[in-house]
């Protein structure tokens, strides 16, 4: 029983100190790089929902990778 509560306690150390480095690194990019600690924000929110809902995720994260590459393409013959 005790190996399991240090086990337990151990876990949740490590969860808080993860949860604490994300804040920190999504606080630092919103100071220095906001466009991309939105973008990384809205990628942890595709697969939320993709994992909760695939049926809707999965056709999502689809036509956002249709669109961009579309955009890319786009930009790359008006250069």
């Amino acid at each position: 029983m005790g190996r399991l509560l240090l086990a337990l306690v151990a876990f949740a150390l490590v969860a808080a100190v993860a949860k604490m480095v994300i804040v920190a690194l999504v606080i630092g990019g919103l100071i220095f790089r906001t466009k991309e600690t939105i973008g990384l924000l809205l990628l942890g929110g595709l697969f939320t929902l993709m994992s909760k809902h695939p049926a809707i995720g999965i056709p999502l994260v689809i036509g956002l990778l249709v669109i961009g590459f579309m955009a890319k393409k786009a930009e790359e013959t008006a250069e």
